[in-house]
């Protein structure tokens, strides 16, 4: 680890995302890009493997708990959901089963305000992981299998959090499989990996300010 949390990269870093992006410029507010549910999109479902990829760039930090991605019917349905940790930069990753119904990774490594990181989360097995910029941050050791739900996917927040706060969001994507590590490293460029577990991608052919 290196000062300030982030990891050790062994390569070049990646690059910025470039053209547009999705801005939750809120203040204190609920905006947020809503995809509805279906059958490619039910992410866990059999227990299954699946990956999360996105480009997130902080803007300002409100001591909430703001939401950054969210799958569900309710705040009780979390597979899976993304959190900026109150007061802090480090990403609470949580995932839904029914041994544990909040499961997944309490707080990974904070990042830095107004730097585009590539974040990846990644189901495999029986193990929940946060990588930055291709590389394993945090990883947790879930508690049994998880379950899915036919809940709409909110990206950048959702209806029962803040979002997070003048931040940017760009480079969504969502792999049926778990990534391999050589995998991870490509969508940590920006580009979209294509194969048949792809499920859905979204580069925002324009720039889109605070999605409801």
């Amino acid at each position: 680890m290196v000062a300030g949390g982030m990891p050790e990269r062994p390569y070049e870093a990646p690059p910025e995302p470039t053209g547009n992006y999705m801005n939750t410029n809120t203040g204190l507010g609920k905006k947020y890009l809503t995809i509805a549910d279906s059958e490619e999109l039910r992410m866990g479902d059999n227990d299954g493997d699946f990956t999360v990829s996105f480009a997130l760039r902080y803007g300002d930090n409100d001591g909430n708990w703001n939401n950054m991605l969210h799958k569900g019917n309710s705040d009780g349905e979390r597979t899976p959901a993304m959190w900026r940790y109150p007061g802090q930069n480090g990403i609470h990753a949580r995932i839904t089963g029914p041994n544990n119904g909040n499961d997944g990774v309490d707080k990974s490594g904070n990042l830095d305000y107004g730097v585009w990181t590539y974040i990846t989360y990644l189901k495999k097995g029986r193990t929940l992981s946060v990588w930055y910029d291709g590389v394993k941050d945090s990883e947790k050791a879930l508690a049994g299998p998880i379950t899915s739900n036919n809940g709409p996917l909110y990206f950048g927040g959702d209806p029962w959090y803040y979002s997070c706060v003048n931040a940017d969001f760009d480079n969504l994507q969502i792999h049926m499989k778990a990534l391999s590590d050589e995998e991870i490293q490509v969508t940590a460029t920006g580009a979209i990996l294509f194969n048949d577990e792809l499920v859905l991608a979204y580069d925002f052919g324009s720039i889109i300010d605070g999605v409801v």
